[in-house]
């Protein structure tokens, strides 16, 4: 088992700009094996199981969860992933922005309404750029109404 080449490249710069936090529904230890055989067991700040949580994605309590771990508010935290069923659906529902790696087995997923991300992206090296875009867009929308962005 080996990382996608293009999510190493990114890695570092997503790491040096924002804390990288993983949700995932697999019971802890095989996460942790998962991680450990990819060598990226150090990447996250935090990862947690659904199985401490004691429901799945895309429950509200699990972006709950991960909302108060993180400690930031849900508008300022992008879910990135690659179910739309589960990931974006779950990170749309809770509020916050969500980014879908469209490829894999769910490339061809056909989208509900609620699965809808606010980023669709190919390849990890597309990432960065659509989150400045995402970003540019929100400070644009926050100076418009006067409210405060991060």
């Amino acid at each position: 088992m080996k990382p996608f080449a293009d999510f190493l490249y990114v890695l570092p710069g997503l790491q040096e700009k924002y804390g990288l936090y993983l949700l995932t529904d697999e019971l802890r230890a095989i996460q942790e094996r998962k991680l450990q055989c990819l060598g990226l067991e150090h990447v996250f700040l935090k990862t947690v199981s659904a199985q401490e949580i004691g429901s799945t994605k895309p429950s509200e309590k699990c972006y709950r969860y991960i909302t108060e771990i993180i400690g930031e508010s849900v508008e300022n935290i992008l879910v990135v992933g690659d179910n739309p069923g589960a990931d974006i659906r779950g990170g749309n529902l809770a509020g916050m922005h969500t980014a879908w790696l469209k490829r894999g087995k769910y490339h061809y997923y056909q989208q509900e309404p609620e699965e809808k991300p606010d980023i669709v992206f190919t390849n990890y090296l597309q990432l960065p750029g659509k989150i400045e875009a995402l970003e540019q867009r929100r400070h644009f929308q926050a100076e418009r109404s006067g409210g405060r962005l991060f």
